[in-house]
This record gives structure tokens, sequence and C-alpha cells, in this order.
């Protein structure tokens, strides 16, 4: 019994020592394999010019660095972490640094609101939501008629196939037959290659700097309600009750193609499109959509806040609910237990542009399909929740995903949180029963044209869950990077391949988990 006490007092004293000093612990695994940290290096030569089967066209310059020095990324994994204790404002900034790190940050300036009453208010939303439409149209006019109609039609089609490849069937139907699926999978990357040559070829810094003052003005409207309600919760309402609202209001604007509302502190029902919506509190519903137009490229600024109130966000359209395509999407939810139902490209997620959603306090449940709950391609896509037990589902390319041009970012400070993966496209390349996830601090470029972005779940503190199936948890598919920091907690690992740190096809993975008793099952 003494021997069996020993052994365990010297495990444990082990298991602290090597939390403290992981180059110890490293140089210590390599000497096993008659290796050192010099040896450890992915064999690309950056400075040669590529082939054409050998690209890695908008490589992001942390994805060089890693992909150059492999072992940096346990500094930058803690660093990473680190992102979770910061305010939204704090944490976009600092994306910034890590994706476009020539962008000059120092010229970043916060709104200053001048409101003494609450008129002041709405004429200030009106204000914006009309320069938003002017600015919508010029970002549409960047494209030729002919190039927005391909892009409308293909846009998804840089994560998956194209419709022009699959006819509108789903995925399940498109990929049960495996030469069906390799005739559809070849077309569908010609069309995706064109399609992230468009979106490369207009992509700029003016989109970085729209972002920033888009949520510079929503995010200080956010944090004035929060200090003062700027006088909203004393003043008169009117109940209105028509196609787009239900309830008590204070303001209601519905002229020149810009809709706007402020609802009082009972319940509130939302139809439709809105360019603003504030609330002030009770349990509300938004039944969201696009605008009229469902186009692409304009009307596609939102903004929502809500003070209080077990909410229910749903939409039957991509492209809402903190979810844009070539403008910004917002939701700042101050408190309650809310309940967020999104389509493809929702609950902070972009496609050339800006998706933020921001929930302070509530046990919330974020269920979305395709590229959702923190994914971006050219531009950000943010989710970040500071405190409760939350619940994640998404479909595919989700949770934390980067892709071209993109950073995609879970951020959630506290909680016991699940992060699960309803995947529904089959893998048929390999398996009968496994299906692909993309998902889980992941990052994924267009083999063999164009880099990838980065993907990122950043973890404070809690017992978490996370579960996907084939790609995932801190993985990354070629010149990409993806990652879940997870700085404490009891947490559970489930998937099946390429996953928990798995860099393929020339890429960094990164499973950096700083503390607790963990537990981790694959293939």
């Amino acid at each position: 019994m003494k021997i069996f006490l020993l052994i365990i007092f010297i495990f444990a004293v082990n298991i602290s020592y090597s939390q403290e000093n992981i180059n110890s612990v490293l140089d210590l695994t390599l000497s096993y394999r008659g290796l050192e940290k010099e040896d450890i290096t992915i064999p690309v030569n950056f400075d040669k010019d590529k082939t054409p089967v050998n690209n890695s066209k908008l490589l992001l310059p942390l994805v060089r660095e890693l992909m150059t020095e492999p072992l940096a990324s346990i500094e930058f994994a803690g660093q990473a972490n680190d992102l979770s204790s910061l305010d939204l404002r704090e944490l976009f900034t600092e994306l910034i640094k890590i994706k476009d790190p020539e962008f000059k940050t120092e010229n970043i300036q916060r709104s200053v609101l001048n409101i003494k009453k609450p008129d002041d208010l709405f004429s200030e939303l009106i204000k914006f939501c009309s320069e938003k439409t002017k600015e919508s149209n010029n970002t549409a006019k960047k494209f030729s008629p002919t190039e927005r109609a391909f892009i409308s039609k293909n846009l998804f089609s840089i994560i998956s196939e194209s419709e022009s490849s699959t006819n509108g069937k789903s995925d399940e139907e498109n990929n049960s037959d495996i030469f069906k699926f390799n005739r559809a999978r070849d077309s569908s990357i010609a069309v995706s290659k064109t399609t992230l040559d468009l979106l490369s070829a207009k992509y700029s810094e003016e989109i970085i700097s729209e972002g920033i003052r888009d949520l510079n003005f929503c995010a200080a409207v956010f944090e004035m309600l929060l200090n003062s309600s700027a006088g909203l919760k004393k003043a008169d309402t009117e109940f209105i009750n028509d196609e787009y609202v239900s309830g008590d209001f204070l303001f209601y604007y519905n002229e020149n193609n810009i809709r706007i509302a402020v609802g009082g502190n009972g319940k509130n029902i939302y139809n439709g499109h809105f360019d603003f919506i504030i609330d002030t509190g009770g349990d509300d519903v938004y039944n969201v959509n696009k605008s009229g137009s469902k186009n692409l490229f304009t009307g596609n600024f939102s903004c929502i806040i809500d003070l209080s109130g077990n909410d229910l966000y749903t939409s039957k359209d991509n492209f809402t609910l903190a979810g844009s395509s070539f403008s910004s999407g917002f939701i700042f939810d101050a408190d309650g237990d809310d309940t967020y139902r999104g389509k493809n490209t929702s609950l902070g997620s972009a496609l050339f542009g800006t998706g933020i959603l921001w929930d302070l306090k509530g046990n919330d449940i974020y269920q979305a399909d395709k590229f959702s709950t923190g994914a971006a391609a050219f531009g950000y896509g943010i989710l970040s929740d500071t405190e409760g037990n939350d619940v994640y589902i998404a479909n595919s390319y989700s949770q934390g995903f980067g892709m071209t041009r993109g950073i995609g970012v879970i951020s959630d400070r506290k909680g016991n949180d699940s992060y699960l993966i309803d995947a529904r496209s089959l893998d048929i390349g390999r398996y009968e029963d496994h299906y692909v996830s993309m998902s889980q601090g992941y990052g994924l470029g267009l083999r063999p044209y164009y880099a990838g972005g980065i993907g990122m779940i950043i973890e404070g503190e809690g017992n978490d869950i996370y579960n996907t199936d084939i790609f995932g948890q801190g993985g990354a598919y070629w010149y990409a990077l993806g990652i879940i920091s997870d700085n404490s907690g009891n947490d559970k690992y489930n998937s099946y391949q390429y996953a928990q740190g798995a860099g393929i096809h020339l890429a960094v993975g990164i499973l950096y988990d700083r503390s607790g008793w963990d537990f981790y099952s694959s293939n």
C-alpha cells in the first residue's frame, strides 16, 4: 500500500510539474524520438513561386508564422485564451491585429453619442440607418451585374457544392453516390475558385473600417442604454399592432425603406426585416427576415439591442440574426435565458463583412445551420457570451470557423457549455456512417488555390463538452489555422477523425487545454 501511495504522489507531482513547465516536458518527449525542437517544422518553402497544384493565395500572416515555427503555437494558444476576458470592442481590436496586422488599429475611435432625451436617440438611429443604406448601395456597385448574379447563386460554393453542381439537391441526396459526388465536387471546385476570385478582387481595408464604424456606433448605443437607458423606460408608449410589430412601443419608423422600432418593457413581437431594433424589456419574439428583395448585396445591415427578458430569436432566411453578407449584422442582449435559432450565416457570422452576437447573461441556446455561430470568410464573425451555461448547436462549418480572409470566433467567458455538431453531409469518400463537421475552432482553405482563414473557440472557465465527427476541435486544412483554447474546467472532447489539434495538408491545428481533469475520445 505504501508503494501504491508513493506512485500516486509522484504521478500527481509530475502532472503539476508538466502544467508549469511545458517546455521541459516537450524536450523529454522529443528526446524519445531522437528529435529536438528545431526538428519540428512544416516542409513548405514560402520563397519559391507556387505551382497551380500548391498555391496559398491570401495566406494570413499568423498562419504563415506558425507554419514556419510550429512550436510558437504553444505561446499563441496561451495568448489566445486571455482574449476571453476582454469586452467586445477590445476583442474585435485584437482579432483585427491577429488577422490583419497591417491595419492601423490606433485609428479606431469609439463613437461618442450626445443623447439628452429619447428624441435625440431616435434621430441618431434614422441618420445612421440612412447612411448604411447608401454604404450598402456603394458596396454593391463594386461588382458588375453579372458578378452579382454569379455570386448570389454560388456564394456558398466556397464551403460546399454550388447550386449549379447540385441542381438544388440537399447534401444528403447529392453525396449518396460516390461517382456522382466526385463529378459534383470537381465541378464545384471550379465554381468555388471563380467565387473566391471575385471576392478577393473587391475585398479591401474599407470593408474592415466599415465593420469597425458600425460596431462602434451600435456598441455605443448599447453601452449607453445599459448605463442610463437614455430615459427610455420612463417614456410614453403606444400600442401598435400591424404586420411588422405588436406590443407597446416608444418609437416606430417605417419610411424610405428603413424600419426602426423601439419597444417597451412588455412582450413585443417583431416580424420581417428591421434596420434597427431596441427593446427595453419583456420576453420578446423576433421573427426577423432579410429585406424584401432578398438581395445579397443591399439592405443587409441590421442591429438588435435587447436589455432584458427571456427572448426568442428566429429567422427563416440566411444572413440574418447577427449574420450578414456585404455589410454588418449585430445582436446585443444584456440579460435573460435566450434562444437563438438561425439559418446559414447567422449568430455572429459574415461573408464579406462583419457579424457579431454579444450576450452578457443567461443560460442560452444557439442553434443554426451551416457557416454559423462564429464563422467568417472575407471578414469577421464573433459570438461572444459572457456568462451562463450555454448550448451551441450547428450543422457544419461553424462554431469558430474561418475560411479565406476570415476569422470566426466563439468567446465564452464563464459557464458549463456544450458544443454540438449535428452534421448532415456524409463523408462518402471514407465512410458510410460518418459526417463532415468542419467545426469547433476550424480553419479551411480551398485546395489547391486559396489559403484558409482562422477559426477559434476561446473558453474561459467551466466544465465543457465538445462533440464533432470528422474535421473539428482545433483543426485546419490547407494553409489555415484552427484552435480551441480552454482555460479551465473538467472538459470532454469527443470526435472521430482529423480532429483535436489536427493540422491537415499544410495547416496548423491546436487544442490547448490549460487545466482540469479532461476526457478525450477519438478514432
